[in-house]
């Protein structure tokens, strides 16, 4: 770009005025504006979910704070009440950013219900009354380009090229952009292309713009519009490129050459939509398969046919090209039908690769470019069974009497969704509920009870209703001639009353159920037993267990709760019923949501029940997107969001509601199980755990866990339910069994020993799983097994092995079921050594033992996951262990409070946390403790682990310098080693020694990156393999030995920090800092906190190396095992400014250069503050010793109020949080207080 100044140039020259002088910016008295707005954010400010939505920002330009709450912003100048602040204020002189993304959030981040649009729209800012608009851009804002904001500079208006949310707004160097880039061939002469914006230039400026390369007079500006010059573009060929040059000339002569690229796009028509479509179709439209799938219409409005070949269909606006059309022709004015069936079909009749959900979402048609949408409903309403959506007479209707595949009738209007506040959430205190909708004159009723709504059920709504205790509200509008609204379902729990539940309560009876064999029964009461409520042991705890894991509301009528003909008391899946479920998280507002569903029992009738969700889009939406497992303690990186079918577990046989040894519950154990799996494998069902809570009544503590059938299989392993079979030990649950059958059936009776049977086996067996599976339930000691309590299934196309799942495995470790000699891991009785059991699971072990080559297999994996940080080792084991447990711990007192009494009718005490719960939590940990030994001897004992163990490494792979030698060492009386350095096993097949194998004599040198696989040799006979990988080291490296202290976390009295993150379970094997990923596998003793560490060249120059690395309490950086008193970083050894960086606490920088290699000396920040960089770096932490600053939880560089505050907001926060300034492991006042006590300090690094 070139830039002149005082020059006149000799060019065509197009005068413009500034189309920004058409804009009004109305204001009111307080001061407060719309500073700044971005419509077209492409890459500039990231929201909460890591998402590039639109964004504007508040500035208060007055003398005073203003209290924001109940005040509105729109983008529609006829609905001023669009979207509604929350309680929030804003200060004199500050900011505010709203994310105008659709998403309708007040928590953690403010997102309203409305996107803006770059084509320009109205913009305003209303107060309460909707009377005075506080602030506007009327009529309408101009057109926006991407990543360019607009906003207030001096009196006037201006683009801004550097966007600055939450900041002064400032010009910077004039620049020109464009609004788009490309124009679709064979347009016409004077066709608009883009429209030019003069960034950084106040309003009270003028412009002229100009075309010094017209690409051979194809193009030409008119005003501030860059156009088709003549019919040249006709001619030109699609996927090509032409460059331009524009120039602009400023009040002051001063003038901008800015050149860019336009590129030329194939053209494709516009005459399609989509007319109409239904997606909840349950008796309207059949597919081929007899099947009542949903269904979408697409009508060419044109008068010449279209061929559809190659466009899309898509229910994601994240992924334009989700399904892709065949050759279809649609003729002029015709219609065709597509099934939105998830069953991804291309023939006579089209099926999508997804579903409609009833609930609403996005749908559109999508050119074969794959970026220009024809047609989209984003997002459509809520829809009804059998009712179809779409437009008539160019406006959207609901029908009663849908049109598949013909022209449109007349319908019904939908009543505008009704809004709720405040929002569902937790409350202390009494406050009122609006109902409203923009639709005039309907009727809303409203019920309390957990019921539906209907016209002639419930109150009519007339005015704000108080809510003064734990409430379920549920509304929907009416009107004659209108489809009503959906049910909306708000819960407002008030957990000072939920400890209160009283033993009765109107509505639900108090009934006997059975506890166990032969029919004893227990009551089920609603009571939260005041001796768990008010023992001073749990008294004050027991609410902060109610917050410490999400809750789930199940919200019905409650007639149809129990009974023969209800879900509660009806066998296993006889019955389903519609309900609304609501996911409430405490410390994650954001994650709060509703979906209605189907719920039935699971498994057998019991006190305390287990249950199961489905989501179909009968009831809303076929799936729930959700972070209910992603937020789970353990594996949750691995969970899927969109989630069909749920589990809600209840404990069970193992649980304080049976007569089966209920004083040896832990309600974690079968959740270890899965998890482990899991970590095993990579796959499996995961879980989490809620408290559960029907009509707001409180149900206890309960694990949802996913249902691995069909569905749940081709999420994680692709394809479409119907090419999946599952099954349970119930049987098939769904799909074609042929394949299983072949495996159960025929593959079983094969002699594996035979090299072709045991080829043939593996392709309808997934062999690791297979032995991973029955490891892990050997390993635990589940004795409820193998011949019921398992899941599994196989994709029948493309075909693909047979998996087992990990289910229901709470008779295990200590309490075992027809067995008297278990405690810890062994092998079960149906495995063993000659062993012919007749279930399916232990004939295919039976047959596979047969072979040479599995049998090694196995071995090979047992000693990959009991040995060197495996997955069943010790520590790893009690490391999941401790998680689940500590993340349940005092969730555990309410549900002592509600079922710990539910045996004292069959003379059992009433259970309590610390003395039931605890004792049996600590003697599966004693068996952990050393369970793989036990473990080991145990597969010995039955021959199927060898007696020889594998070789030792100095060094267990990692970067290594060239040249570094790797040494073997035999841990057995006798035998050989023998390894490779290709990746290939030293053991040839049936055997022998393979020709790859050399017997190790002496040291390898490593010279380049290798793998090296070992074996130990005796008497023919061969230990399991161990395998480790050697990489060359980039770089040289240089150690790092420094001691720091972080302020928050220090303590005075002992001269050392705290460890409780660590201690409590909180602090995370993978380090927090996302640009440079690192993890332990599991962590040392005595760490106190992740650091990161960089090296500078220059005290301002960027970082030759960063890594993040381990704070040991005594302020030491040490290495993973947490006694090295070094790290090694890859660089070259010289002097380097050491910077230390951390989650919460400011940055600090070494005062000078360091001089670094590889046996560098201490670098001690503690003890003089001349040790940090600046004149302020660091803060006294005691009587000649210094630390880091506490208190930065925004990562801005600068201890501001808003650090505070968000310590206050997210208050009582338990785990590893940002704002948890003193490393507590629980966010409180203290944090809050320490973030204001060193306000205003900053950052020295630069």
């Amino acid at each position: 770009m070139n830039f002149v100044t005082g020059c006149r140039c000799a060019a065509l020259v197009v005068l413009a005025t500034l189309f920004l002088q058409s804009v009004v910016p109305v204001a009111a008295q307080t001061g407060v504006r719309i500073n700044e707005f971005m419509a077209n954010n492409n890459s500039t400010l990231v929201d909460n979910d890591n998402e590039y939505s639109d964004w504007l920002e508040l500035y208060n330009a007055g003398p005073s704070t203003v209290d924001l709450t109940g005040w509105y912003l729109t983008d529609d100048s006829t609905r001023l009440s669009k979207w509604a602040f929350p309680a929030i204020s804003l200060a004199s002189g500050g900011y505010l950013i709203v994310f105008a993304s659709n998403k309708n959030l007040t928590s953690p981040q403010l997102h309203t219900n409305f996107r803006l649009t770059a084509d320009g729209e109205y913009l305003a800012l209303v107060r309460p009354d909707t009377t005075i608009i506080e602030y506007e851009y009327t009529p309408s804002f101009p057109i926006q380009a991407g990543d360019v904001s607009f906003g207030v500079l001096g009196s006037g208006l201006a683009y801004f090229a550097t966007p600055s949310p939450g900041a002064v707004n400032a010009a910077g160097t004039v620049d020109i952009v464009l609004t788009d880039d490309d124009v679709t061939e064979n347009r016409p002469n004077d066709f608009y292309i883009a429209t030019i914006i003069a960034t950084d230039l106040e309003t009270t400026a003028s412009v002229t713009y100009s075309l010094i390369d017209d690409a051979g007079g194809r193009f030409k500006i008119v005003d501030d519009e860059l156009r088709v010059a003549n019919t040249n573009l006709l001619d030109f060929d699609a996927d090509t490129s032409h460059q331009i040059t524009v120039r602009a000339i400023y009040d002051d002569e001063s003038f901008v050459d800015k050149p860019f690229t336009i590129f030329i796009k194939e053209y494709f028509p516009m005459d399609l939509e989509i007319s109409e479509f239904m997606a909840s179709n349950q008796t309207t439209l059949q597919d081929e398969d007899g099947e009542y799938s949903d269904w979408l219409e697409i009508h060419n409005t044109g008068a010449v046919a279209i061929n559809l070949e190659n466009w899309y269909l898509t229910d994601s606006g994240n992924n334009l090209v989700q399904w892709q059309f065949p050759s279809r022709v649609i003729p002029a004015g015709g219609y065709l039908v597509v099934f939105a069936s998830d069953k991804n079909r291309t023939g006579s009749e089209l099926h999508t690769n997804f579903k409609l959900s009833a609930g609403g979402e996005y749908l559109g048609l999508v050119q074969p470019n794959g970026t220009v949408v024809v047609s989209e409903y984003a997002p459509f309403p809520p829809q009804a069974s059998d009712i179809s959506y779409g437009y008539f007479n160019n406006v959207l209707q609901f029908f009663d009497v849908p049109t598949p595949g013909s022209a449109n009738t007349d319908g019904t209007l939908p009543i505008d969704p009704l809004t709720i506040s405040p929002e569902r959430g937790f409350y202390e205190t009494s406050f009122d509920v609006t109902i409203s909708t923009t639709t005039p004159n309907v009727e809303i009723r409203y019920t309390l009870d957990g019921s539906k709504p209907t016209p002639s059920n419930g109150s009519v709504y007339s005015g704000a209703i108080t809510i003064n205790t734990t409430t379920v509200l549920r509304a929907a509008a009416y009107q004659t001639g209108y489809q009503p609204t959906r049910v909306e379902t708000h819960s407002y729990l008030f957990l000072d009353d939920v400890i209160q539940q009283p033993y009765n309560i109107d509505g639900y009876p108090v009934q006997m159920y059975s506890v166990g064999s032969n029919d004893p029964e227990a009551y089920h009461d609603y009571e939260m037993d005041p001796t768990i409520v008010n023992d001073p042991a749990y008294s004050g705890s027991i609410i902060k267990g109610l917050t410490d894991i999400p809750s789930m509301i199940i919200s019905l009528d409650p007639d149809s709760l129990f009974g023969e003909d209800h879900f509660y008391d009806a066998d296993d899946g006889d019955i389903e019923q519609r309900v609304s479920m609501e996911y409430l998280d405490f410390h994650n507002p954001n994650r709060n949501d509703q979906q209605d569903c189907g719920i039935e029992g699971h498994s057998h009738d019991r006190l305390k029940r287990s249950l199961r969700l489905s989501f179909k889009s009968e009831y809303g939406s076929a799936t729930w997107n959700t972070n209910i497992f992603r937020d789970a303690p353990l594996n949750g990186s691995t969970a899927d969001k969109d989630q069909k079918r749920i589990v809600l577990r209840g404990g069970n046989n193992r649980s304080w509601a049976r007569k089966w040894n209920p004083e040896e519950t832990t309600y974690t154990e079968d959740q270890w199980f899965r998890d482990t799996q899991i970590a095993m494998t990579g796959y499996g069902a995961h879980g989490n755990f809620v408290h559960l809570y029907i009509n707001g009544i409180y149900w206890g503590l309960y694990n949802p866990v996913e249902r691995p059938d069909q569905f749940f299989s081709s999420e994680y392993f692709g394809g479409n339910e119907e090419d999946w079979y599952a099954m349970n030990h119930d049987g098939t649950i769904s799909g074609d069994a042929t394949r299983f059958n072949h495996l159960a059936s025929d593959l079983v009776n094969m002699n594996m020993s035979n090299a072709a049977n045991y080829a043939e086996m593996q392709e309808y067996l997934d062999i690791d799983n297979f032995i991973d599976y029955m490891m892990l339930n050997w390993f635990g000691a589940v004795t409820d097994w193998p011949g019921k309590n398992y899941w599994g299934g196989n994709q029948n196309s493309p075909a693909g092995p047979y998996r087992f799942y990990s289910w229901d495995s709470e008779w295990s470790w200590d309490v075992t079921k027809d067995f008297d000699d278990v405690s810890g891991a062994w092998v079960h009785p149906d495995h063993r050594a000659g062993s012919t059991e007749s279930d399916f699971q232990s004939k295919i072990w039976v047959a596979l033992r047969e072979s040479s080559e599995f049998m090694t297999h196995f071995a090979d994996r047992v000693y990959m996951h009991c040995f060197n940080d495996g997955v069943l080792t010790d520590s790893a084991s009690l490391a999941r262990w401790n998680t689940l447990n500590q993340y349940v711990r005092d969730a555990m007192i309410a549900e002592s409070a509600k079922w710990g009494d539910a045996m004292e009718v069959r003379d059992e005490p009433l259970f309590k946390r610390d003395i039931h719960w605890q004792a049996e939590v600590d003697a599966i940990a004693a068996l952990m403790d050393g369970n793989v030994a036990q473990f080991i001897t145990a597969l010995r004992t039955e021959g199927y682990y060898p007696d020889i163990d594998p070789p030792t490494f100095n060094k267990r792979g990692g970067a290594v310098a060239s040249g570094f030698t790797v040494t073997l060492s035999n841990p057995n009386g006798s035998g050989t080693i023998y390894y490779t350095t290709d990746g290939t096993d030293p053991r040839a097949v049936n055997g022998g020694i393979s020709g790859n194998a050399t017997a190790y004599s002496s040291p390898i040198s490593i010279t380049d990156s290798t793998t090296i696989t070992t074996r130990v040799l005796d008497s023919g006979n061969w230990s399991a393999k161990d395998q480790v990988n050697f990489t060359i080291a980039q770089s040289p490296t240089v150690s790092l030995k420094a001691k720091i202290f972080l302020q928050g976390a220090y303590d005075s009295g002992t001269g050392l920090m705290t460890t409780t993150l660590n201690t409590s379970g909180y602090l995370p094997l993978a380090a927090p800092y996302k640009a440079n990923p690192r993890n332990v596998v599991s962590m040392p003793a005595n760490i106190t906190d992740w650091v990161l560490v960089e090296l500078r060249s220059t005290p301002t120059g960027a970082a030759v190396v960063s890594k993040s690395v381990l704070l040991r309490n005594d302020g030491l950086l040490v290495d993973d095992d947490g006694t090295t008193e070094s790290v090694t970083l890859d660089a070259a050894e010289g002097d380097y400014y050491v910077v230390i960086k951390h989650r919460n606490h400011l940055a600090v920088m070494s005062t000078n250069a360091v001089s670094l290699t590889e046996n560098s000396s201490l670098y001690d920040y503690t003890g003089d503050s001349k040790s940090y960089y600046g004149s302020d770096g660091a803060v006294t932490v005691d009587v000649g010793v210094w630390g880091l600053y506490a208190g930065e939880g925004n990562n801005s560089g600068i201890i501001t109020i808003a650090d505070r505050n968000d310590a206050l907001s997210n208050r009582d926060f338990v785990g590893y949080s940002v704002y948890d300034y003193n490393l507590s492991g629980i966010v409180t006042i203290s944090d809050a207080n320490m973030a204001l006590s060193n306000r205003d300090a900053n950052t020295q690094v630069p």
